[in-house]
């Protein structure tokens, strides 16, 4: 599976950079590319680790930022990169401008025609043992259980949200 995608990741990666290779100034950004020194890049890097908002100022460091701009164009639609990844937050953001923030619902069925828990609140005395996942209760037993009291069905709601909440 990880084989399968990462091929997949290649090929998009390749077919992304292709298209954008093509463009006129291939060989400005080739030349820009073999140009940045380390010492322009290990600038950058200690200038954001610094969190400095204030602007790049040396000229290497600009074409080194230039450069960052171009693979983050190139690799955006490349899955799991790290531009794609930014991409996403950034739809994601705005979509929370626009729509407002998400909402989550949670919808929980207790199947108490399946539980033993409710066998134990109607007051039956019941081996806990004896009960393996192989020999659940009868359906037939637990519906007919929780029909003629529907009060042990309310009792096995409550006790199973309080356990949850």
């Amino acid at each position: 599976l990880f084989t399968v995608f990462n091929i997949m990741q290649r090929r998009k990666a390749l077919l992304h950079t292709s298209l954008r290779v093509r463009k006129a100034s291939f060989e400005e950004v080739a030349s820009d590319l073999s140009s940045v020194s380390l010492d322009a890049l290990d600038g950058m890097v200690r200038h954001a680790l610094q969190h400095e908002r204030a602007p790049i100022r040396k000229p290497e460091e600009r074409q080194a930022e230039k450069l960052l701009r171009e693979v983050n164009a190139i690799t955006k639609h490349v899955p799991a990169s790290a531009a794609s990844r930014a991409e996403l937050r950034s739809q994601l953001r705005g979509m929370m401008n626009v729509l407002g923030l998400p909402s989550f619902y949670i919808t929980l069925n207790m199947a108490d025609v399946y539980s033993p828990a409710v066998r134990v609140l109607s007051g039956e005395a019941v081996d806990v043992d004896a009960l393996l996942p192989l020999n659940p209760p009868s359906y037939w037993d637990q519906a007919l259980l929780v029909a003629q009291n529907p009060c042990v069905s309310a009792r096995f709601f409550d006790t199973y949200m309080q356990s949850f909440l």
